[in-house]
């Protein structure tokens, strides 16, 4: 897994679309004939000046739930959302909030309007989950984001415009993640996995090679029980085991079959070139050299950490 940071842009982008359009739809726009409507002040405000109207929730006492927690259903933390599902559950089971959170505003306006132009300014290129496979797809000829909800929104549907519920991931890990084991096991178990927006410890690629076969496997090292538990929810050593043996191969064989220092030499051969340790590993392995970068190209985690070891190993 990497590590989301410098996500301020984005956070910015995400309230200055949706605060506005979520508080018009619970009390719609402030009128004459509607003074309790919603209205930020702003005369460039495009939400404000819109056709946008107010949402029938069919449960006053709801509306009023939701409209005072504006804030907290767009930014705040997941053991925030956990909390409130927690103490309002009868009131947010209702089916409208589907409806509201995912089909008016997840589906219908922020992913189609907005969805590409926030991943952008998170300016992550690849899954967080994974690390390979980039974040876009085409769609219709269109590039659009794949932005996995960390609490599902089949489940939570109130959280589904959260920006720290909102992932940025490829097709595969998304569907891989899908649902979870159920509403319980997220209620339960929400602070057992490691969360990309919040820097912590995270794990090491490595491999096991068997001689008499000439076998490799791709292998997890981690001493820390939740992120052990975030690699097995995301299936991360199925991935790798399942899809990237020739990528293992190809430097394990640089480092055993070829010559026993050949991975330095490779590294020393752009030496009289002045150029960086990272603009090497870009040049020869196509990858990213130092973490906070691992986002931009994929499979860097996992090639610098076999590389780690192999060298180590010389």
């Amino acid at each position: 897994m990497l590590f989301i940071e410098n996500f301020e842009e984005a956070k910015a982008y995400h309230r200055s679309v949706l605060s506005c359009w979520l508080k018009i739809k619970l009390r719609g726009r402030k009128t004459k004939r509607n003074k309790e409507g919603y209205a930020c002040g702003d005369n460039q405000c495009r939400c404000c000046d819109s056709g946008i109207h107010k949402f029938n929730l069919e449960n006053k006492r709801l509306e009023v739930l939701l409209y005072n927690n504006v804030d907290m259903l767009l930014e705040g933390s997941i053991e925030e959302l956990i909390d409130f599902y927690n103490d309002n559950s009868v009131l947010l089971e209702s089916e409208t909030l589907k409806r509201l959170f995912v089909n008016s505003g997840y589906e219908d306006y922020f992913q189609k309007n907005h969805g590409l132009t926030f991943l952008n300014k998170l300016n992550i290129s690849t899954c967080v989950y994974c690390n390979r496979n980039y974040t876009l797809q085409l769609v219709n000829n269109h590039s659009r984001a794949q932005l996995d909800h960390w609490l599902p929104k089949t489940h939570f549907p109130f959280a589904a415009l959260n920006f720290y519920n909102l992932i940025p991931s490829c097709p595969s890990c998304n569907h891989i993640k899908g649902q979870g084991d159920g509403k319980r096991w997220w209620l339960d178990n929400w602070n057992n996995l490691v969360h990309p927006y919040f820097m912590e410890e995270t794990f090491k690629f490595s491999y096991s090679y068997l001689k008499d076969i000439d076998k490799l496997s791709v292998e997890i090292d981690s001493l820390n029980t939740k992120v052990s538990q975030t690699v097995e929810v995301n299936k991360i050593k199925e991935i790798y085991s399942a899809h990237n043996e020739l990528e293992l191969r190809d430097l394990f064989d640089l480092r055993k079959k070829y010559n026993d220092n050949y991975l330095n030499i490779l590294l020393d051969i752009f030496s009289g070139l002045q150029i960086s340790e990272e603009e090497k590993y870009r040049l020869i392995f196509g990858i990213e050299k130092n973490e906070v970068d691992y986002h931009k190209r994929p499979m860097s985690k996992f090639k610098n950490d076999i590389i780690e070891e192999l060298m180590k190993k010389e």
